[in-house]
């Protein structure tokens, strides 16, 4: 029985090891790394912040420059939305922005996953805020790559 043990131990330590080797390659090329498919049919809709309750949540992280000149990046939020449409994103991100004193005027920079709704040139939370604020540019966020892999990598 402790041979077998020791033998499950082997096993799982390389099917770890493999997985970290592929995320860690698949990140470091900035590859997807599987396919979205968030149909209400799908049997794979892992791309969202859903709680116990069924209540959907949005976290909101913000990377800044302090006086030292150093870059810093700290979670500053979780808030609760009651859809993940563009308009409703941006108002609770402004909401938030403007409780704390902070001007999205100030805004440099987004990262978001890759739906339409966040990204898209039209009317995604993208497009949304560079009306406000020109300067602005956005980033896939790396955050949400490393969390599909890994909830598929635990899968299987």
């Amino acid at each position: 029985m402790n041979c077998q043990s020791l033998e499950e131990v082997k096993k799982n330590r390389l099917c770890l090891r493999a997985t970290i080797e592929a995320v860690r390659y698949l990140s470091l090329q900035a590859c997807a790394l599987r396919v979205h498919d968030e149909l209400s049919t799908s049997r794979n809709r892992v791309d969202e912040s859903i709680d116990a309750s069924h209540k959907e949540y949005m976290a909101i992280v913000l990377r800044f420059v302090d006086v030292h000149g150093t870059i810093r990046e700290r979670f500053f939020d979780i808030v609760n939305v009651a859809d993940t449409t563009s308009l409703t994103l941006k108002k609770e991100i402004f909401d938030v922005l403007t409780r704390n004193n902070l001007s999205i005027h100030n805004m440099r920079g987004q990262g978001y996953d890759g739906a339409s709704n966040m990204h898209g040139a039209f009317n995604g939370l993208h497009a949304l805020f560079l009306k406000d604020c020109l300067y602005t540019y956005y980033v896939h966020c790396f955050a949400h790559r490393l969390q599909l892999a890994l909830v598929g990598a635990a899968e299987k």
